[in-house]
């Protein structure tokens, strides 16, 4: 998927935080339905767990680094959704 979607967004010439909804099709694979230019609503919750993920985001194209500490939990995170 992560591949997919980088080609994705090269072609396009997309950047920064984008939203996208996928279905799974026939015979388990996946669709890519829409892409939209925003945050997903799900960041809110994100958020309010104290992982500011839009404020690293800046932080990381501005050249600084983010926590260990955030890189695990952001990775828990995702494991877990």
């Amino acid at each position: 998927i992560k591949n997919k979607f980088k080609k994705i967004c090269k072609k396009l010439k997309l950047n920064g935080l984008y939203d996208s909804d996928l279905m799974r099709g026939k015979k388990n694979s996946l669709k890519i339905i829409e892409i939209n230019p925003r945050p997903s609503g799900s960041v809110s919750v994100t958020c309010a767990a104290g992982l500011n993920l839009l404020s690293d985001l800046i932080d990381l194209k501005i050249g600084k680094k983010i926590s260990e500490k955030k890189k695990i939990l952001k990775s828990q995170i995702k494991l877990n959704s």
